[in-house]
């Protein structure tokens, strides 16, 4: 997935990558509409410059290069194109201060994931006074715009009450809308996240009666989008054995698909338990993790399922 939040880099004073292009390796194909699209970039043209950015951020037509690519993303930027404001806080997201300040310009276009990544930093404290209010304003502009992402982020402020007074019906509210059948296909990246956040509620009885197999069908939900989240809810329920039969072996296996495990696994469980197994259930859990990445979590969880219901 993309890196998701905070913006701009420096302004860049490289005599070498701002004006010219001068030992570029012109790649594939591509390379000609590159040297076309330069050429309107070089002239003011807005569309060209984003274009031209995105060429260098993603390698299309020329070598990649991230400050080439924040060098002409700023020029779009600075003209006022929203999009490219937001895209290039994706890009330097290691300037919080700046990113904020051009995630603010976007944001107040009507500019949706521009607002949900101010009110990031304004829920982190990333660049910006942390201000809880302030986060639930933007997440609020988002969500009311339909983004998938701001309705998942206003619910969690809503269900623990941060600035803003906890109301669980409007937070259920927004977790459905943020995971409709329309929000899963065109921002499955954040619908997996509010059905994760669904499971997180229905397993431990917050805002909603306790429902631990409920929980785990809106894990699976999530994990079938990719959601790391959904995963690790999913193994979570495996190691536990609530809502769903025991078993380590698969709950390490999705453990160990899960990108970034420490930084998921903040009470270390799943990463203590996958030390704790035993040689033979280790030798299979790594086994089927494997054919998890190959074949999909779910699809290969289901074969093992079958085969173990054969034994």
């Amino acid at each position: 997935m993309r890196r998701q939040s905070y913006l701009l880099w420096m302004v860049l004073a490289l005599a070498g990558c701002q004006t010219s292009t001068e030992g570029d390796a012109i790649v594939g194909t591509e390379g000609d509409a590159f040297k076309r699209e330069l050429s309107a970039a070089a002239a003011g043209d807005m569309k060209a410059q984003a274009a031209i950015g995105i060429r260098y951020e993603e390698g299309v037509g020329v070598a990649a290069d991230e400050e080439k690519a924040a060098y002409w993303m700023r020029k779009a930027a600075a003209q006022g194109d929203a999009a490219t404001q937001n895209r290039l806080g994706l890009l330097i997201y290691n300037k919080p201060k700046e990113a904020a300040q051009w995630y603010r310009k976007a944001a107040e276009q009507g500019h949706a994931p521009a607002q949900v990544n101010l009110g990031i930093h304004y829920m982190t404290g990333a660049g910006v006074k942390r201000d809880d209010s302030q986060a639930v304003f933007w997440f609020r502009k988002a969500a009311e715009l339909g983004d998938a992402a701001g309705q998942n982020n206003l619910a969690l402020m809503l269900r623990s009450g941060r600035g803003v007074p906890q109301n669980c019906p409007e937070a259920l509210a927004w977790l459905q809308k943020a995971v409709a059948p329309d929000q899963a296909s065109q921002a499955r990246q954040f619908s997996d996240a509010a059905m994760a956040q669904l499971g997180n509620m229905y397993r431990d009885g917050e805002c909603v009666d306790r429902d631990e197999r409920r929980a785990v069908e809106w894990f699976r939900s999530a994990t079938a989008l990719d959601g790391m989240d959904g995963v690790y809810g999913l193994a979570k329920a495996y190691a536990t054995g609530h809502g769903v039969e025991q078993d380590v072996v698969v709950a390490v296996a999705l453990f160990k698909t899960i990108e970034g495990q420490t930084i998921v696994d903040r009470d270390n469980s799943l990463y203590e338990l996958s030390f704790a197994i035993g040689w033979d259930a280790s030798l299979r859990a790594d086994a089927l993790a494997r054919e998890m990445r190959e074949e999909g979590r779910l699809e290969a969880l289901a074969r093992y399922m079958a085969g173990k219901a054969q034994e």
